[in-house]
């Protein structure tokens, strides 16, 4: 038994492998997806495009309102028969009104995603790049670091690469 024990621990100390130092760089990827240009421009464009939705949308639900008086005016007037043909047809305005707005929406909300999946794509590639000319074993998120040194820290320099490899990201909207 005293053999077996001798033998496992010389074992562990004349096979135990070489430690290969390990460099760790940090990257502030929230900060990269929030103030880059081309998050900049992500969101202008964003912001332009919701904007004229708004205006659409509003401009037909006034329509629709002055719509909605009329028909309250007019129901004195109109036959009983003639009065729930336009009430009917206003509700399936009304209704294709609000599958317009869900639509706007969920295309609005489709094209931020693939906008931000190909900011992230390139924060990715600059990351790998940065890991590799820096001999970095591990680059991880700053929002995943409790405690570290700023020397660690490479968002700067992924920043100016960022910003000069994709100043512009066009957000494929439909109109």
């Amino acid at each position: 038994m005293r053999y077996i024990l001798c033998g496992l621990l010389c074992a562990f100390l004349f096979v135990a492998p070489a430690r290969a130092e390990t460099t760790i760089g940090v990257l502030d990827v929230q900060y990269l997806m929030t103030q880059s240009k081309a998050s900049a421009h992500i969101r202008k464009q964003l912001t332009d495009h919701r904007e004229d939705i708004l205006k659409t949308l509003k401009e037909k639900e006034k329509g629709l309102i002055d719509r909605e008086k009329k028909l309250i005016e007019n129901r004195k007037t109109l036959s009983e028969e003639k009065f729930s043909e336009e009430v009917q047809a206003f509700e399936k305005d009304k209704m294709a009104l609000q599958k317009m707005s869900m639509a706007y929406n969920r295309n609005l909300s489709e094209a931020s995603a693939k906008a931000e999946r190909t900011l992230m794509e390139e924060i990715v590639q600059i990351s790998g790049k940065l890991a590799e000319e820096n001999k970095y074993s591990l680059i991880i998120s700053k929002q995943q670091v409790i405690v570290g040194s700023t020397a660690l820290d490479v968002t700067e320099e992924a920043m100016k690469r960022l910003n000069k490899a994709l100043p512009k990201v066009e957000v494929p909207l439909s109109k």
